[in-house]
């Protein structure tokens, strides 16, 4: 977990008295990971990060343009706190593929995602499947494939077209910006299909695969690329933390930032204490990131935005105004 001090001020307040010492300053909670940006400028700069791209390249003024035929490959080294299969693991990217004609991309594994796990990595009771002397390699993703007039999204080294592929998206896919990624939830021995930013179609467990990269290393690549493949952002979030956080005295004032990539494993636990009436948290959580709201135990009661009250646990996007009124009575805005 990350604690900053903001240095919030308060607007009119004077100088403390001597002697008197000053008024403590809400704190920021965020949880521990690592994320990795890249995007680039309209002035050719680019968002410094671990990312590294080869194969036919060039640069425009806000992607980067892999040429075909040549096979093309994207990597981020995830940094050794990460574990996927413990901590979770998230990754979106903005894609344009372009051809001379459909016909053209026909047949065509046009992007891969892989992330191959180490197995010494793997939670004693986490259930994988066992490694064979032609699939040795645990691997997170998926691969788009374009078949029949739809830009399938498929297991990783599919030969033919599965009844449990992850989505599929009908109409051509020649000259739009697609937002994919790829998600898995900490603990959790699914994984899915990122579009738009958050989750779609079906959840597929990691396999095994006999094609080998560089462990504990995002890979997105095509071996059998589109004429052209346009990258304009990227992001990797490996969480180092399930982020969860009882409450106590001091927090009053804090907030708590959830960004984009964390599971509603994480979230918040509220006391069966009795904290002064006003107690106050903010919740700031990102679009599609709902965490947990919990409460210790059911000698508590939640007030809703509906005016009903509750012994149950809550989940939120957004902004949330979390408020102790008394009496273990607490009000969520």
């Amino acid at each position: 977990m990350i604690i900053s001090n903001p240095g919030f001020g308060v607007i009119g307040a004077g100088a403390a008295s001597a002697g008197t010492p000053a008024p403590a300053t809400p704190q920021f909670y965020r949880p521990a990971e690592e994320r990795g940006i890249w995007q680039r400028s309209y002035d050719g700069t680019e968002r410094t990060s671990k990312w590294t791209f080869s194969g036919n390249l060039t640069r425009s003024s806000y992607d980067v343009v892999f040429a075909g035929p040549d096979a093309w490959e994207v990597r981020y080294p995830l940094s050794e706190p990460a574990n996927p299969l413990r901590y979770g693991f998230s990754t979106r990217f903005s894609v344009l593929l372009n051809d001379n004609s459909d016909t053209a991309l026909e047949g065509k594994d046009l992007a891969e995602v892989r992330l191959v796990i180490s197995d010494d990595r793997v939670p004693p009771d986490y259930q994988v499947p066992p490694a064979t002397p032609d699939k040795p390699h645990l691997v997170l993703g998926w691969v788009a494939r374009y078949q029949d007039n739809k830009l399938l999204i498929l297991p990783l080294d599919s030969t033919e077209t599965p009844s449990d592929r992850f989505a599929t998206l009908s109409g051509s896919p020649r000259g739009n910006w697609f937002h994919f990624g790829l998600s898995l939830s900490p603990g959790n021995p699914w994984q899915y299909f990122m579009y738009e930013s958050s989750r779609n179609g079906s959840s597929l467990r990691p396999i095994r695969t006999g094609v080998s990269t560089p462990v504990n290393t995002l890979c997105i690549r095509s071996m059998t690329p589109a004429k052209e493949t346009h990258f304009s952002y990227l992001e990797v979030v490996a969480p180092h933390e399930v982020f969860s956080h009882r409450l106590t005295p001091e927090d009053d004032g804090a907030t708590f930032y959830f960004p984009w990539g964390y599971d509603s494993g994480s979230g918040l636990i509220l006391p069966d204490t009795e904290l002064p009436p006003g107690f106050s948290v903010t919740s700031l959580a990102e679009t599609f990131v709902y965490p947990s709201i919990l409460l210790e135990n059911n000698n508590m009661t939640f007030i809703t935005v509906s005016g009903d009250p509750t012994s149950g646990n809550k989940t939120g996007s957004g902004k949330q105004w979390i408020t102790h009124v008394g009496n273990k009575i607490w009000n969520i805005r």
